[in-house]
């Protein structure tokens, strides 16, 4: 089976790895082989973190680009669309594709249709609002990351189309070496830890009180990886870049993993993927009760969902306070979740499924 994956980013987007990217191998030794055509360069995620702007050239270029490869959809016995094919264009290749008998899975990890209809723009509201839902309604089957964007989906779906939850998964094998290989960390010190992007860090603004609060009542570190030194530069915030490389390895080092996040329309779609990797490295978490961290953490087991600052600080001191022994004991609860549903090899068996199922659909009305 051959596929054409029209995906969102390069190599250093999260959302395209985490959701396509990290299964190609596996996907292979099923019999699916992917080509990726994705839609933004590695460079535009670079000058989007560094607060510089994208030349209109350059994005003129990358809608040139994607339009080119949609020539050759027809070589694939499938297509598999990240979100859309065209960012803020109305869905017309979408349909053009359906129109032409060329079946489509489109993929979202997120609510990427609060980007449309509940952007701050009348015009974006009134032209594209409904943009996602189209997508959805010509596709032959949609994958989704959480309840909250399967219950959108199912609302937007046409009668015969597939919709499933696949949530974003592990590769386990990675985080497995990591801890095979972490050193005993010295001292006395609990570093609570967070990882994220430049764009997800004014989440942490939420509970910066209450972690400054801890600071000056326990003895412990925050590390933060992948933010950015400007944004936290006159605060006692350790700052390590972020790599695909060694984001494990930085993990590791933590004793307390944390997941701030606002209760709105959009974040209630995202997929818990912090709280995935911290367990994965038997490290308990705190993570705020939105979407998906609530069926991901088992509370008093695994970690706590605190609601409000005075909870993030109770919550947090009573994870600080734990023996080493205690803390590993509740992230081994959350690490049993990732072995045995947050696993790329449990996941790769749905996505391939929903994917044969779309091209026997394909073939058959053929």
């Amino acid at each position: 089976m051959r596929v054409i994956l029209f995906a969102r980013y390069g190599e250093i987007g999260a959302s395209s790895r985490l959701r396509h990217r990290q299964y190609i191998g596996l996907l292979r030794e099923i019999g699916i082989e992917v080509k990726i055509q994705s839609f933004f360069g590695d460079d535009y995620l670079e000058k989007l973190y560094c607060g510089k702007k994208i030349s209109v050239l350059r994005l003129f270029m990358y809608y040139v680009r994607r339009t080119k490869a949609l020539l050759d959809v027809h070589k694939y016995d499938l297509a598999v669309i990240e979100r859309e094919l065209f960012p803020y264009v109305p869905p017309l290749f979408e349909w053009l594709l359906s129109v032409l008998g060329v079946r489509y899975v489109v993929d979202y990890d997120d609510a990427w249709f609060h980007i449309y209809d509940q952007s701050p723009r009348l015009i974006v509201r009134l032209i594209l609002g409904g943009k996602i839902a189209s997508i959805i309604n010509h596709a032959s089957a949609v994958t989704c990351g959480n309840d909250y964007v399967c219950a959108f989906a199912r609302a937007a779906a046409s009668k015969n189309c597939v919709v499933e939850l696949i949530p974003t998964a592990i590769e386990v094998e990675r985080y497995n070496k990591a801890l095979d290989s972490a050193k005993s960390k010295p001292g006395q010190c609990v570093v609570i830890g967070w990882i994220g992007t430049p764009n997800t860090e004014k989440y942490l603004s939420e509970i910066w009180p209450a972690l400054q609060k801890l600071k000056s009542r326990r003895n412990i570190e925050l590390k933060f990886i992948g933010a950015s030194n400007a944004y936290w530069k006159d605060k006692e915030v350790s700052i390590i870049p972020w790599s695909e490389e060694t984001e494990a390895d930085a993990l590791v080092n933590i004793d307390i993993g944390i997941m701030p996040l606002p209760d709105t329309p959009i974040e209630r779609g995202k997929s818990g993927y912090k709280i995935l990797q911290y367990f994965a490295l038997n490290i308990p978490v705190a993570a705020s009760p939105v979407g998906i961290n609530k069926s991901i953490v088992d509370v008093g087991e695994d970690g706590f969902l605190p609601n409000n600052l005075m909870e993030w600080e109770r919550d947090l001191i009573y994870l600080i306070d734990l023996s080493t022994e205690s803390r590993s004991v509740m992230g081994k609860h959350g690490k049993r979740k990732i072995e045995t549903t947050y696993n790329t090899h449990v996941q790769v068996e749905r996505m391939s499924s929903v994917w044969r199922r779309a091209e026997q659909r394909l073939n058959y009305e053929r």
